[in-house]
């Protein structure tokens, strides 16, 4: 890695920890880390092919957007969420947890 990807790394590293959006593990299986390259900009990526390999995904049946506006259509309040932020307080049993290593 260059100087430079290796201080993105830090940058995030330091950064999610202070927020407690990672934490440290003794984890024996990790996923490998990329550095996307976005322009100019570069971006802390974590590669999970491996695990979304093995996973199983429990399966949701979507409503049409007619029978969804229906139901929306007595609501009184609304929610407007940040999804960039809330991505990080998902949150996982403890033994999923150890999966979700870097």
């Amino acid at each position: 890695m260059s100087m430079k990807e290796l201080k993105t790394v830090k940058k995030y590293l330091v950064a999610n920890l202070k927020k407690r959006f990672i934490v440290p593990t003794t984890a024996l299986f990790t996923s490998p880390i990329l550095i996307a390259h976005n322009g100019a900009k570069l971006c802390f990526c974590v590669n999970f092919h491996k695990l979304n390999a093995i996973s199983k995904y429990d399966q949701y049946l979507f409503l049409l957007i007619d029978e969804l506006m229906d139901q929306l259509n007595e609501a009184k309040y609304f929610t407007k969420l940040n999804i960039c932020q809330e991505f990080h307080r998902i949150h996982m049993s403890e033994e999923s947890e150890d999966l979700t290593s870097l």
